[in-house]
């Protein structure tokens, strides 16, 4: 059985990764929300895709070069953006797909999951698994992944002993400059809390 989910929301325009895009997917009826994560330069956790600001804020440069006070003052079109622990508190019978961007945001997004006790209702992914593995790390119990060639679909990456440390394990994200996994980008499925795959790039509500 498979189970449509929503990719940064149902937006209308550039509203994407925003409260109101993901509140008009559940009241659409979806469960299932998938969405990228990146952090601030002091480690706050934000719904949000590109490494720049450009394409959705009237805001230049990187994401993670900003404070959490910078990016709450930026808008998509007409919307605040969210951070992630506003968007697992706000939906507290959703499933979350999260997209691990990069190495910055792995041990704020650890701490986000462990503060919000959220752990059966996330699955993480990335174009590169090792950062998945390295979240995963610092967690004080498993979590789900979705399904990407060489990670095993079925299996919750558990935790290690440093878990709760915010110090990645050295060795999980491998040699520095080492290639990412191959990708279908056609393949957004994750893993429902009884074992099924949800989601597709066909069943996605709210744009690619």
């Amino acid at each position: 059985m498979k189970y449509g989910f929503s990719h940064r929301g149902y937006r209308r325009g550039a509203e994407e990764n925003t409260l109101a895009a993901f509140q008009r997917a559940y009241a659409a009826g979806i469960r299932h929300f998938e969405t990228d994560v990146r952090a601030t330069s002091d480690q706050t956790v934000y719904a949000f895709h590109d490494e720049t600001l450009e394409r959705i804020t009237a805001g230049t440069g990187r994401f993670n070069d900003l404070s959490a006070e910078q990016v709450g003052a930026l808008r998509a079109g007409t919307e605040s953006l969210a951070t992630l622990e506003e968007l697992i508190n706000a939906f507290p019978d959703v499933m979350f797909n999260i997209d691990v961007k990069d190495v910055a945001v792995i041990a704020p997004l650890a701490k986000v999951i462990e503060r919000t006790a959220s752990h059966d209702r996330v699955a993480l992914a990335s174009f590169d698994t090792a950062r998945t593995r390295a979240t995963a790390h610092l967690l004080s119990r498993p979590v789900r992944t979705s399904p990407h060639p060489g990670n095993d679909p079925h299996l919750a990456l558990g935790p290690s002993d440093r878990a709760g440390s915010g110090e990645i394990p050295q060795g999980v994200l491998g040699r520095p400059g080492s290639p990412a996994p191959r990708h279908d980008p056609g393949d957004h499925r994750a893993l429902h809390p009884r074992g099924a795959a949800f989601g597709h790039a066909g069943a996605c509500l709210g744009g690619q």
